[in-house]
């Protein structure tokens, strides 16, 4: 060590050097720096004197009350733990770590729980002041149809129900007190997301375009079905394709059945060859005429495979809507996933061919979840989002007839503030927003915020033992995906049995 340098130089280079290191601190907070899309900013050394740090909602009742009476649904079938392939027979495993102090009471009925313990939990649904009995078609539908016939629920989402999230649970729930199974409507090629009840592939040949395409990607003669997507095979001899759907193992036990199978297809000038497999074996062969807007390819089987293959070959590939699998009695409820939407995209399907395919189809309520995606835009007012979403509604409702509605509302999001978590500043208005839009367009509307926690919620979700959320702080895991939907089906359940009354 230099011998030569004085106390004074180096206490002088230490005061220096501190009070830049304080300034460039004290800049980075008052405005992060943008670095090739990274922020860089630090820690406000004055937090540690603050007592304004963010404290994040203590959802231990809420999330205890919940996961009680998921104990309670045990089915007389098998109950899959969506997060993890282990199988577990007659119940719901539930770890001892959320349950706080609160004691679980074992209830006879295995679907429907007490009235005091119901409305301990339920965020009710929400509707217009002149609509309470909003719901009433779709209820009547339950108590009267179901039997003779099937009836459906669309869930419409974006990325918050892909991979059958929250919808998976719900369907498995409607139909073990109403009756029905199989999973539904399902895309006409290989996911974007992993699938939890379907394992589906497909051949190279396939191509997609659907509603989230801009429009200068997209040709005019190019429609769009219930799913919001078409499919077709590429025009490369000798234009054949494959589609291939397995049981997955993940799934629940009423969503592995079906005995119905519909495949609908749009216009096309040359016939097309089908065979269709089940279990490697041939289940039919067909030629069918393509000369209608919407067409459907219909059959029944006794006995659902393991694994049902479709092969296709004809000369012009007609546009594949959704494939169908189906009871041919109870209820359905359809995941149907849209990565990216702020559900401002309805409106490019036609009216006309969404109309029918809703008569065909006989659904009886449409959920509407949307929201996370219009969140990273902080803006001062919604209002804009707010007549988008009444667009939307209404032409949805313009094709939907007497069909419900249930609008969703946005989930809390959390973004990253020195070295805590804390909700976007919007996440109210874009709510109120939503809500607003639910009633002037005469739809129901369920608080989604509100349920899980409200405010700075959503890192609660995240950092539970076993975790509720993804690290992104955006979406839920399986088992979050699955407490929000058992709130869900209270929440309708309530208002149906009270409608009874």
């Amino acid at each position: 060590m230099n011998q030569n340098i004085k106390p004074s130089y180096v206490f002088w280079t230490t005061v220096v050097t501190l009070l830049i290191l304080g300034y460039v601190s004290f800049l980075l907070n008052k405005k992060p720096l943008e670095i090739a899309g990274f922020t860089v900013s630090l820690p406000d050394p004055l937090s540690v004197f603050r007592d304004d740090i963010v404290e994040y909602t203590n959802i231990d009742t809420l999330i205890a009350d919940v996961l009680s009476e998921l104990e309670t649904d045990t089915a007389k079938s098998q109950i899959v733990v969506l997060d993890s392939t282990k199988v577990v027979t007659d119940s719901i495993t539930v770890d001892s770590t959320l349950k706080s102090s609160i004691t679980t009471t074992v209830l006879n009925d295995t679907v429907r729980v007490s009235e005091s313990k119901v409305k301990s939990v339920v965020h009710k649904l929400q509707f217009p002041p002149d609509r309470p009995d909003l719901l009433e078609f779709f209820y009547e539908a339950l108590r009267s149809e179901i039997s003779k016939r099937n009836i459906r629920i669309l869930h419409y989402g974006d990325s918050q129900i892909e991979g059958d999230r929250i919808t998976g649970y719900l369907r498995h729930r409607f139909q073990g007190r109403f009756g029905g199974s199989g999973p539904g409507l399902l895309f006409c090629d290989k996911p974007i997301a992993e699938h939890a009840t379907i394992i589906q592939t497909a051949s190279s040949d396939w191509q997609r375009d659907n509603v989230m395409q801009k429009k200068d990607t997209l040709t005019n003669s190019i429609s769009y079905g219930i799913m919001g997507q078409t499919n077709y095979f590429t025009a490369t001899p000798p234009d054949k394709a494959l589609l291939s759907y397995k049981l997955s193992p993940l799934s629940y036990k009423t969503a592995r059945k079906y005995n119905w199978c519909r495949l609908f297809l749009g216009q096309s000038q040359f016939p097309m060859d089908i065979e269709v497999y089940g279990r490697d074996s041939l289940v039919m062969k067909d030629q069918i005429v393509l000369d209608e807007p919407l067409n459907i390819f219909g059959f029944q089987i006794d006995k659902t495979p393991d694994n049902i293959v479709f092969n296709f070959m004809s000369q012009q590939s007609p546009s594949f809507y959704a494939l169908a699998l189906d009871q041919t009695v109870g209820i359905t409820v359809d995941n149907i996933p849209w990565r990216g939407s702020s559900g401002a995209e309805f409106s490019k399907i036609d009216k006309e061919l969404l109309n029918y395919f809703f008569k065909q189809l006989n659904v009886r309520l449409i959920i509407f979840q949307f929201g996370v995606n219009i969140v990273p835009n902080v803006v001062k007012s919604y209002t804009w989002y707010e007549n988008l979403m009444v667009k939307q509604l209404q032409h949805l409702r313009s094709a939907a007839g007497n069909t419900p509605i249930i609008v969703i509302g946005v989930s809390d999001m959390s973004r990253k503030k020195e070295t805590w978590y804390e909700s976007y500043p919007n996440i109210v208005a874009i709510r109120n927003a939503q809500r607003n839009a639910a009633f002037r367009t005469g739809c129901a509307f369920w608080d989604l915020y509100e349920a899980m926690g409200g405010n700075n919620s959503m890192p609660s979700w995240v950092f539970a033992d076993p975790p509720l959320a993804n690290k992104d702080f955006v979406h839920f895991n399986a088992r979050g995906s699955r407490i929000v939907s058992h709130m869900l089906y209270e929440a309708i359940m309530n208002d149906f049995d009270n409608q009874k009354k």
